[in-house]
């Protein structure tokens, strides 16, 4: 019986032609399967239940919302005003939130919600810029490594429950992570640009003036003008798109560099209205707003630390215990396998540089660590492009064993789709998995990891159990919260609460003397001690996953305390 083996990875041509539409397909299957399970609080009570409001959605949709608004009405002021007063990020990841929220509200509006923006709304462009990160991992891996590396690519990353879970919020994670992922596979582009590969190698360098360098060039620099213009994170594509340049364009480096420089610190400029006034100056505010915050607290280690204080390690811990398992060890293969063959290994030495630098970056003595995965986000869709990269020597190793392609296959497949349990049991608490190489979410609150960072257990589910036990016009408190208006809006943006007549109120705060129930989120730095030892059966309602109470409502016995 005749075999048939998988192409070599190193053998490949270096601009290949893959047909896009199947996986513009997959991207927009996933974008709608996600788009399913967006309910926060009982906006569209038909739907399922999608993760709770998190801490940030409602300032990034308040301000998204007005943003958006702004932009159809063709009122350049009106967005200058508002953009101007919340400047804490650069306004494009909250104005595609907007937008996405808007065209949302016209195709399912809430049902009975009186709040002024709906977050269920807002999720859904977190949604579609989630199928198109699956359509460029796959397509790119795809056209790399070969077909069966682009889909092992794909469902590698709908199957990484802190991805997954974050294209379920209206938060910037998903669209920082596309543009960052876009930049990098723009830059790619200029190696596989007709010509100069071929005389790269046999010279050292490419006419700069040539279509071959500028056009690939201007690509990229407008890619990472637009991550600029989302999140700070794309800072660091300058040391990994500088480090590549040298690496592989040689004396052309400084040129494409320079094209690719003015382009980025252009559009950001002209991206960002509230710079206009004072160039410079706001440039430095903005960079100092991320360096000069208030502390905040992070629980690791079984203990509450301040953001600047924690162990070198913690970045790496935390993506070491946040992929399943099966993931990683083919993410292992695919980074030693670039390594094996670095010298046709532009776009895994790519992929590594882009996951390297923000996790070395957060693990320098005295940065502020404190956002959980959100720190490093944007390695996920690359390490999903490197388990793709290791899929096929994985199944060339399968192949021999085996002896049959067909078989190998089978059985890869069969293995791949059982990295989706994590995905499917912490539902739709993604932003609580862990890996079994701790035990599960159990054995990571043993461990000393945080069982919730963002409180996304505040479900639907659990707001329907709170009526069952609360009487109407009834007083709550909630905790812990961040900021002052947070209870606020959790009301606003919660139908029960309206139905119901409850008033939400900080523990602590303003009226918590009249709570004779309290609303518990699982983030432990932010919680009195005898919290922190609380069982699900302390609760008089609560979600819990593998054991762990991630929400709970809980009767009062005491007047409420401080944290």
């Amino acid at each position: 019986m005749s075999q048939v083996s998988p192409p070599a990875p190193t053998k490949r041509t270096p601009c290949v032609v893959v047909p896009a539409w199947p996986w513009l397909i997959l991207g927009a299957v996933v974008a709608g399967c996600v788009s399913l399970q967006l309910d926060a609080s009982g906006d569209h009570p038909t739907a399922w239940v999608g993760p709770g409001i998190t801490t940030d959605e409602p300032l990034n949709v308040a301000q998204g919302v007005l943003l958006a608004d702004r932009l159809f009405n063709a009122d350049l002021a009106g967005f200058r005003r508002v953009d101007a007063s919340l400047p804490d990020y650069p306004p494009l990841g909250r104005v595609v939130l907007g937008v996405g929220h808007e065209l949302a509200l016209m195709v399912s509006p809430p049902s009975g919600s009186t709040a002024p923006y709906s977050i269920a709304c807002a999720r859904v462009a977190s949604a579609f810029l989630f199928g198109l990160t699956v359509f460029l991992v796959g397509r790119s891996s795809h056209r790399w490594w070969g077909p069966w590396a682009g889909l092992v690519s794909a469902i590698s990353l709908v199957l990484m429950p802190r991805s997954f879970g974050h294209a379920h919020l209206a938060s910037l994670e998903t669209a920082i992570n596309l543009a960052y992922l876009a930049c990098l596979l723009a830059a790619q582009r200029t190696w596989e640009s007709p010509g100069l590969r071929a005389s790269t190698e046999r010279s050292g360098t490419f006419p700069w003036w040539t279509s071959g360098l500028i056009r690939p060039a201007l690509g990229t620099g407008c890619a990472l003008g637009l991550a600029w213009l989302i999140k700070i994170q794309a800072i660091f594509l300058l040391p990994v798109l500088g480090t590549w340049a040298v690496l592989w364009l040689r004396r052309s480096a400084p040129a494409w560099l320079l094209i690719v420089g003015i382009v980025a610190g252009a559009l950001f400029f002209a991206g960002w209205p509230w710079l206009w006034d004072d160039p410079l100056g706001n440039v430095r505010l903005y960079l100092g707003k991320t360096t000069s915050r208030a502390t905040i607290q992070a629980w690791y280690e079984g203990r509450a630390w301040a953001d600047r204080e924690l162990p070198w390690h913690y970045p790496w811990v935390l993506l070491a215990t946040t992929v399943p398992l099966g993931l990683q060890g083919l993410g292992l293969c695919g980074v030693l396998s670039g390594i094996r063959n670095w010298r046709q290994a532009t776009a895994e030495t790519l992929c590594i540089g882009g996951m390297a630098v923000p996790l070395l970056a957060f693990s320098l003595p005295g940065i502020a660590v404190y956002d959980g995965e959100r720190l490093f986000s944007v390695v996920y869709p690359l390490w999903a492009l490197l388990i793709g990269r290791g899929a096929v020597p994985a199944v060339e190793w399968l192949q021999r064993r085996l002896g049959s392609l067909r078989l190998a296959l089978t059985v890869g497949s069969c293995l791949l789709l059982t990295q989706a349990w994590g995905a499917w049991s912490t539902s739709p608490a993604w932003l609580s998995y862990y890996n079994a190489a701790v035990g599960g979410l159990s054995g990571a609150v043993a461990c000393g990891l945080p069982p919730s960072y963002w409180g996304d257990g505040l479900t639907r589910e659990l707001w329907e159990d709170v009526a069952r036990h609360v009487p109407p016009g009834s007083t709550i408190a909630l905790a812990p919260t961040l900021y002052e208006s947070q209870a606020g809006e959790f009301q606003r943006q919660t139908p029960a609460c309206q139905q119901h007549q409850w008033t939400l109120v900080s523990r602590g705060g303003p009226g918590a003397e009249r709570a004779a129930y309290v609303i518990l989120i699982n983030r432990p730095e932010y919680l009195p001690v005898e919290d922190r030892q609380l069982k699900p059966s302390d609760f008089v309602a609560s979600i819990t996953r593998d054991g762990v109470w991630l929400a709970g409502l809980k009767r009062l016995t005491d007047p409420p305390r401080q944290p």
